[in-house]
């Protein structure tokens, strides 16, 4: 008797590809918001990153107590910009790209750098 040819198992893993994605704004969300302040938070979910604005003139202020020898204040009021539940997979997924971002920056930097001093 034959042998069948073996079907081939589904993949329980999806096949990674590069598939372009495009956001379309909603809203206001196509415009920049400014941030000056990040803090990470871990949820049970994946991560919280909270974006956030504080005024220039009350972080000045702040250093200039803290070279007096000053006493600081407990805590500075600020604004929340922008919040960000984030699931692992995103997290890791940021984690890469602000690293090429990164990576990209300080590239630049020092082509600018070597550049001048020649």
């Amino acid at each position: 008797m034959a042998e069948e040819p073996k079907k081939a198992m589904p993949s329980a893993a999806p096949v990674a590809r590069n598939i372009a994605v495009r956001l379309v704004p909603s809203g206001d969300s196509d415009l920049p918001i400014l941030s000056n302040y990040a803090r990470v938070q871990l949820s049970p979910s994946g991560v919280l990153v909270d974006f956030g604005f504080l005024e220039p003139a009350a972080l000045a202020a702040l250093e200039r107590t803290a070279r007096a020898g000053g006493k600081m204040p407990d805590a500075v009021n600020g604004r929340l910009a922008a919040r960000f539940a984030l699931t692992s997979d995103v997290l890791i997924a940021l984690h890469q790209q602000l690293g090429q971002a990164i990576a990209g920056l300080r590239g630049a930097s020092r082509s600018k750098e070597s550049a001048s001093s020649k």
